[in-house]
């Protein structure tokens, strides 16, 4: 019955409480049930062997049962032994002090003896009185505790259902945008029937929406499996030369435009490279395009490239805006743009979100330094293999 009723209380009891309050209901529950069970078990067995010594080995349970009750105690705070004994010195104030009155005989002493009881018993109970306050508050900043982590385990739950529904948008968005693309191109191709002039001036503005079209779809598509932790990453043999010469032939003309001078340091030649093209594309043109994007004109943007062993190194400096400190530690995270340039400079917030995720997932790592006014140098390095 015992064995029963603590069962049944711990798991009532146990499924409203989360982190170490359950912690603490499993490991006293389980303490008395093996207890009492032993005991029980050694018992039966006794009584049907009529070998009653076996009850002696049910003693060989007590030191484990000792020893869960005082990790409970200790590691688990289930009494809160400081509030105890916080209670415990007044008691014993008082007992000590009243039981000399029994042994006293002089009378001036035993006055002396009822005086000090009785400031005793005074500021006994002003001070059970102030432990009792802290209990109180105590318990309440249990209870507010507990209720700040099932609020953080319900917007955790949330925020994980919203990534969901973002990933699922993205996928559905994704078909569609691809094939308006894909008939796009093939009306300005021709395949079906002429196309004029102001009819292709017209379809060529289309085309430049869809594309911006795809590649949101295509990050909010990235930043969604990240969060999930669901990024697939596809390494292929890649030319390194090519690849980066294609980066080129993207941002140089950009930086041209903005009268940026860009400085290019990249090696004669490459070892074989196993890498994830798409994301290794992105982050390394993503990092030269904010470059561009926050230098003032006449400014510079320097592109270097290294090799180390296995290891991939590249770096983007430039002598923009900079980063404010305050900003810094929240610089890759997901939808954060830096004060100084929120409402100056267009953007949404995902490109350095989904660049760590693609290098981290890579087996790589990115950081960056930055002074604001001076600018800022962004660095990764990436296994080759």
């Amino acid at each position: 019955m015992v064995i029963t009723f603590v069962t049944f209380y711990a798991f009532l009891t146990g499924r409203k409480k989360v982190g170490v309050e359950r912690k603490k209901i499993v490991v006293v529950a389980t303490a008395l049930i093996l207890f009492f069970a032993t005991f029980s078990v050694t018992e039966y067995m006794a009584s049907m062997t009529g070998f009653y010594e076996i009850n002696l080995y049910s003693l060989f349970i007590l030191p484990i049962f000792l020893f869960m009750i005082v990790y409970a105690i200790s590691d688990l705070e289930i009494f809160h032994i400081r509030l105890l004994g916080f209670q415990l010195i007044p008691y014993v104030l008082v007992i000590m002090i009243g039981s000399q009155f029994f042994f006293l005989e002089n009378s001036t002493y035993k006055l002396l003896t009822v005086i000090t009881l009785i400031l005793s018993f005074g500021f006994s109970w002003l001070f059970l009185r102030s432990g009792k306050r802290e209990i109180e508050a105590h318990k309440k900043v249990e209870a507010l505790a507990d209720e700040l982590e099932q609020a953080n385990l319900q917007l955790r739950e949330l925020d994980r259902q919203k990534d969901e529904l973002l990933s699922i948008v993205s996928h559905q968005l994704a078909t569609p945008v691809s094939s308006v693309k894909w008939y796009i191109e093939m009306m300005l191709d021709g395949d079906l029937g002429k196309v004029y002039d102001e009819q292709r001036q017209h379809l060529t503005s289309v085309q430049h929406v869809c594309s911006e079209l795809t590649d949101l779809v295509s990050m909010i598509l990235d930043v969604s499996r990240i969060q999930l932790g669901r990024v697939k990453v596809e390494k292929q043999e890649l030319d390194l030369a090519a690849f980066f010469k294609e980066i080129l032939e993207i941002i140089e003309p950009k930086a041209k435009e903005k009268g940026t001078h860009f400085v290019v340091n990249i090696p004669s030649s490459f070892p074989k490279a196993m890498l994830d093209k798409r994301y290794t594309k992105m982050t390394v043109e993503n990092l030269l395009s904010n470059a561009v994007k926050y230098t003032p004109k006449d400014g510079s943007v320097e592109f270097n490239v290294t090799l180390n062993g296995n290891m991939l190194g590249c770096s983007v400096k430039d002598t923009g805006c900079g980063i404010p400190k305050a900003d810094q530690s929240q610089i890759f995270g997901k939808m954060f743009r830096a004060s100084n340039v929120r409402n100056e400079v267009d953007g949404n917030g995902f490109g350095l979100y989904i660049a760590k995720g693609a290098i981290e997932a890579q087996g790589g790592k990115i950081w960056f330094e930055s002074t604001e006014g001076k600018g800022t140098t962004f660095s990764l390095i990436l296994p080759l293999q």
